[in-house]
């Protein structure tokens, strides 16, 4: 199997389906940490003070 970090851009593992979440996202969490895109993922969006809206995309 070739290194994750140096392969394509598409993932290795198999598609989320109804059945695999908890293995889909380990593997995906690993997949985006090998790329260096995890913490776009995982960083937080700040409360917003009430009656304001988050811009929408």
């Amino acid at each position: 199997m070739a290194d994750e970090s140096t392969s394509s851009s598409t993932p290795s593992f198999k598609k989320l389906g109804s059945s695999n979440y908890s293995t889909w996202k380990e593997e995906m969490k690993a997949f985006l940490g090998n790329k260096g895109l995890w913490t776009i993922v995982a960083v937080k969006t700040p409360n917003l003070p009430e009656g304001h809206e988050a811009p929408s995309l």
